[in-house]
């Protein structure tokens, strides 16, 4: 009587946990952009946020010996991230330590769940090779781009003549 009582018991918590954890998943929301035109795409690393691809590109630095990838994303929620990276994840760092994230690894791919903005680095082998991911807050209260107040670039490089 008592290993029932357990069991339905056990059934029940599960069941509360899944509830609880749909419910999360559902007010959960990704915005992915695309790399900026005439970018080089990251061969190192593929990310993934909540299922939608987040492009990876390769930044341009003034060191040509050093190289790192960026990739940026809006979200609400929690939300988990999957990278795939060519690099062995047998030393793998996330930066700063402040976020406490602890992924789990499996094979080429590590796992890990974000509930609030930040910029991390993603380290596989130490600060060579990079993956800098820039998790963003969703913007809300967006103001029209027509608003005589507003100064808008849209999506591209900008590089005007005289500044603002």
């Amino acid at each position: 009587m008592k290993s029932i009582m357990e069991t339905s018991l056990k059934r029940i918590v599960h069941l509360l946990l899944l509830a609880a954890l749909s419910i999360l998943t559902v007010n959960a929301k990704v915005i992915s952009y695309p790399a900026p035109k005439g970018e080089t795409l990251s061969s190192d690393y593929m990310v993934e946020v909540d299922g939608v691809s987040v492009p990876v590109y390769m930044a341009k630095t003034q060191h040509h010996d050093k190289k790192y990838s960026i990739a940026y994303f809006d979200f609400s929620g929690t939300v988990t991230v999957k990278i795939k990276s060519k690099l062995s994840l047998g030393h793998l760092n996330i930066l700063p330590d402040k976020y406490a994230i602890h992924p789990s690894v499996n094979k080429d791919i590590a796992t890990f769940h974000l509930n609030e903005p930040c910029d991390i680095s993603f380290e596989p082998d130490g600060c060579n090779s990079p993956l800098i991911l820039f998790c963003n807050e969703l913007e809300t209260d967006i103001p029209s781009k027509n608003d005589p107040n507003v100064i808008y670039f849209g999506p591209g490089e900008h590089n005007p003549e005289n500044g603002l």
